[in-house]
């Protein structure tokens, strides 16, 4: 795998600032600080994918393409934190 283009990572960290409000009065967020975790965050998923992707693998998701997998895993992440 690899990680996102730089227009990618870009998109994303604007997404979230629109979405968090970085430019209102008296957030504590800056938008150098969104897009190093943005980086960060991707570079982590490049480097864990296979880990990942292993651990599917080994409990039984051998029939699951890479998107589902995806999928599985944003599902597991947005219950835990309770984020949908």
């Amino acid at each position: 795998m690899a990680v996102l283009s730089d227009a990618d990572r870009a998109a994303i960290a604007a997404e979230y600032m629109r979405e968090i409000g970085v430019d209102r009065v008296g957030c504590p967020v800056v938008k150098a600080t969104v897009r190093a975790v943005v980086n960060s965050a991707d570079d982590w998923r490049n480097t864990n994918a296979v880990s990942y992707g292993t651990a599917i693998n080994a409990a039984g998701g051998t029939s699951l393409s890479a998107k589902e997998k995806a999928r599985l895993l944003l599902r597991v992440v947005e219950k835990f934190f309770k984020i949908s």
